[in-house]
């Protein structure tokens, strides 16, 4: 499978067998960026488990951990419900659908946790990551995805789809990680099921043609925008941020990647320092 500077080229393959493709090799490629974090909560005699989809930025040299500013929400609604954070660590996902014993311990409060925006309509949240885990992250096979895949996007694409991961425990306690590779439709409109943003918004509802209906939490996906070259294999980009869904319906919205990253180059170089953390 080659690689190229962005977007990075995956093999000839027809669009229309792009909707679901659960433990598929293209599945499995897309899985170098994406980092879910693996959360066990307790509270006296009960426990409770949480996977938080996640994925890898570059800016400049410094690795962003994204995921849906909700998705941290989450987090921090578990402590005002009393538990604590028995463990926590960032799950290699280069093989899914498979038990994930090897894992990364990650401290989340000493990761000071950040939204960049408290607007549950349009949020995102980061984690800035030591080198100490971008070296482990990337001894796991895990690539970060520098700044040419948000800020060199093309204008006109052939299709969008995003990833979905979801975590449960398997019978030997291991973190089993499934995922699968969604084709989304952009819909030209603000469905009527959404508030109104008040930005820009990526608007668009899932291809849930054979698939099951039970499909993971997607908050906190990536989205990629792919286009077929000429020689037949495809580039892709990093065009948004999953952060609401209907699921009834198959319908998401997202933030766009460019501004985000934008605004995380400005943070990581010093001329933006007005970061919102949760601790």
């Amino acid at each position: 499978m080659q690689t190229s500077a962005y977007g990075n080229l995956l093999p000839p393959k027809r669009t229309d067998d792009i909707r679901t493709i659960s433990a598929d090799p293209i599945t499995q490629f897309f899985h170098r960026h994406v980092v879910p974090i693996h959360f066990e909560f307790r509270k006296g005699h009960v426990s409770r488990t949480r996977v938080v989809t996640a994925f890898v930025m570059a800016i400049n040299e410094q690795w962003c951990l994204v995921t849906a500013g909700r998705c941290i929400e989450r987090i921090e609604n578990e402590y005002d419900q009393g538990y604590e954070i028995e463990r926590c660590c960032l799950l290699d996902c280069n093989g899914v659908n498979t038990p994930h014993g090897t894992t990364i311990p990650f401290d989340y409060v000493e990761s000071a946790a950040t939204r960049l925006c408290y607007d549950p309509t349009y949020d995102c949240g980061v984690f800035l990551l030591s080198k100490h885990h971008v070296r482990l992250l990337r001894e796991s096979g895990i690539e970060a995805m520098s700044e040419a895949a948000w800020e060199q996007q093309p204008y006109v694409v052939d299709f969008h789809a995003i990833i979905g991961v979801h975590g449960q425990p398997s019978a030997s306690n291991a973190m089993q990680v499934s995922s699968t590779l969604h084709k989304v439709t952009p819909l030209p409109h603000r469905p009527d099921c959404f508030a109104d943003t008040g930005t820009p918004t990526f608007w668009a509802a899932i291809d849930r043609a054979n698939e099951v209906p039970d499909l993971p939490d997607l908050s906190g996906s990536p989205i990629f925008a792919f286009r077929q070259k000429e020689n037949g294999e495809f580039a892709y980009w990093l065009h948004s941020i999953q952060n609401q869904w209907v699921q009834s319906r198959g319908l998401i919205a997202a933030c766009f990647a460019r501004p985000i990253g934008k605004f995380l180059k400005e943070v990581v170089e010093g001329e933006n320092v007005n970061l919102v953390t949760v601790y």
